[in-house]
């Protein structure tokens, strides 16, 4: 029976045709995988308090785990060109169960962010995955995988939470256990696809990881001086306080939880369940809603988004009442995912290259400064340092935009 299944594989081959089996077994390790990595990043800031750690402690978890994930394409990148694609994605799984493993065996905070730094700086197993099973998926039937793969890739965010708070309060090393458990079987699924002819090692790039860092900050120093800052500083401050604000809320929203609702890590874990399916949401709606405001000034659109961004987060933060929180987070949610999208028409706006380009370095600078400064402001005063972060950046970007609505950046038609 054995030789007759791999003979039938073979001859699937050999007409061009892929086994099924390969295509299904790598949807399936889409889905453990994506369930393993939202078993635990919902839950590992309180973790590290239990731990001992501090605001600061989980400010430079943030920023660690960020460095981390910036430098993991090229580290990767290098990894498929030593290794091949499949033994490359072998390697992250093996990395990834032995860092799970570690969060459960350690009773250090500072070890917990070691960890969970390594993981972050060879995540990127869904990229890899997805590109092997587009090596294998007949082309009359890319457009239905593609689907199935984001909704499994998806799935972690919506179940992994759900799961995370219901085991939390129990130990947050079952969590760290069962990922561990599915990474494993990801290892052993994977084991079963069948290898790619072209799939080999081949040469490495001519730069290191490190080189290939310094040249990105020298590029992104080089974009912010061409990018007529002096009269663009407008957009450069509202995209740092924009992505300061977002940040902090969507990341520290469970502080207003606890002390407006007295909300436990059940509670918690389905309401970041909710927010991420509202993401995921958001932008099919967001879509829609740009294609029939076409006729609207981009400007006016951008600054009705941070009123409802702005007036939404205030009242979510002093929400009496659950519901009307759950309720608030839809505005929040839709009006930042109006902003994004259209952020990049209002930049287009200036004509500067080096402007548009330079968004994501702005974004990512925010992301490196901001968590430690929350830390220890909020070490000070708690849950008001969520209010203060979330609310006044966006008070600041108001200002900005409406001072310079009647200017002759943006004319009002």
């Amino acid at each position: 029976m054995y030789r007759k299944y791999v003979h039938l594989i073979k001859n699937c081959q050999l007409v061009g045709m892929e086994p099924l089996d390969d295509i299904f077994t790598l949807q399936l390790i889409t889905l453990f995988d994506s369930l393993s990595f939202g078993l635990i990043y919902a839950f590992l800031p309180p973790y590290i308090f239990v731990l001992g750690g501090s605001h600061v402690t989980i400010g430079f978890l943030a920023v660690t785990t960020l460095i981390a994930q910036l430098l993991s394409s090229d580290i990767i990148r290098d990894l498929i060109h030593f290794q091949g694609r499949k033994t490359a994605l072998y390697t992250i799984f093996n990395i990834a169960a032995i860092c799970h493993a570690l969060l459960f065996l350690t009773n250090s905070s500072w070890f917990t962010i070691l960890a969970r730094c390594i993981f972050a700086a060879t995540n990127q197993s869904s990229s890899l995955t997805k590109a092997i099973l587009m090596k294998k998926v007949p082309s009359d039937e890319t457009q239905y995988q593609l689907i199935i793969f984001n909704i499994l890739s998806s799935s972690g965010y919506i179940i992994g939470p759900i799961l995370a708070g219901c085991l939390f309060d129990i130990s947050f090393a079952i969590s760290c256990f069962l990922a561990s458990v599915l990474t494993i079987i990801n290892i052993c699924l994977l084991a079963t696809v069948s290898h790619e002819d072209d799939d080999s090692p081949s040469e490495g790039s001519d730069l290191s990881v490190m080189n290939r860092t310094a040249q990105y900050i020298k590029d992104a120093v080089q974009h912010f001086n061409n990018s007529d800052y002096k009269t663009n500083w407008d957009l450069i401050s509202m995209k740092y306080m924009f992505t300061a604000s977002t940040t902090i809320f969507f990341s520290k929203f469970t502080q207003i939880l606890k002390y407006n609702f007295q909300a436990d890590s059940v509670a918690i874990g389905y309401t970041t369940s909710y927010m991420n399916a509202l993401m995921f949401i958001g932008i099919y709606l967001c879509n829609k809603f740009k294609s029939k405001m076409s006729q609207v000034p981009i400007i006016l659109i951008i600054n009705g988004g941070f009123i409802v961004l702005l007036v939404c987060t205030f009242l979510a933060c002093y929400s009496p009442v659950y519901s009307i929180y759950a309720a608030l987070c839809i505005p929040i949610v839709l009006a930042r995912t109006l902003i994004l999208d259209y952020w990049e028409d209002l930049v287009n706006d200036r004509k500067n290259t080096d402007l548009k380009v330079l968004g994501n370095s702005i974004s990512i600078g925010a992301g490196l400064t901001v968590p430690i400064a929350f830390g220890i402001l909020c070490n000070q005063i708690g849950h008001h340092a969520v209010i203060i972060f979330s609310v006044l950046p966006l008070v600041g970007s108001l200002i900005i935009l409406n001072r310079y609505m009647a200017s002759n950046h943006y004319k009002i038609k």
